[in-house]
């Protein structure tokens, strides 16, 4: 799969520069982690369909911990094969757990704009902020490419079973 993540990275522009920006991001926005955290939760609250995949406020207030780990790691790097294999977890994760994927998707867009305001808040050169939005961006996308690869592949392995079920009758 490190053929797959590669690719995806070239074909958005990820580079080291990249890479770059965003562990110096950090220091912008890591203070704010608990508060996207909070705010991407409130916000799956209000939604009883992504809301049904968990199991009560105990889980919840976990995964806020692991929501905070996934940023610092999002900015901080590496963003290699082993970056790769952490996120295909999560990604295999929301597959089993039932969470429909227009949720996965459009939850990302809820930090997208938690970080786009932070930046715009808190990087006052407007080059280093439109850098800093550019690589934001990029990083989200690699993140819904992993998601939605696995997605793909548990449909395809649906289908597979579907395809080669013995007939009945």
């Amino acid at each position: 799969m490190g053929e797959f993540f590669d690719e995806i990275k070239r074909y958005i522009g990820f580079t080291a520069e990249d890479a770059a920006t965003l562990a110096r991001l950090h220091a912008v926005l890591s203070p704010d982690f608990r508060t996207f955290a909070e705010h991407f939760y409130d916000v799956i609250e209000r939604h009883p369909r992504a809301r049904a995949v968990f199991a009560g406020p105990t889980q919840v207030e976990r995964l806020k911990g692991t929501l905070v780990e996934w940023m610092e790691s999002g900015l901080i790097g590496p963003h290699d094969e082993r970056y790769y294999e952490r996120r295909s977890r999560i990604g295999r994760r929301h597959v089993v757990i039932g969470l429909p994927q227009e949720y996965m998707f459009t939850a990302m867009n809820v930090l997208r704009l938690d970080f786009h305001r932070s930046i715009s808040h808190g990087v006052a050169d407007r080059a280093a902020a439109c850098a800093a939005t550019a690589a934001v961006d990029k990083l989200l996308d690699l993140e819904l490419a992993i998601m939605l690869r696995h997605y793909q592949v548990d449909s395809e392995e649906r289908l597979l079973r579907l395809v080669n079920r013995p007939e009945v009758g």
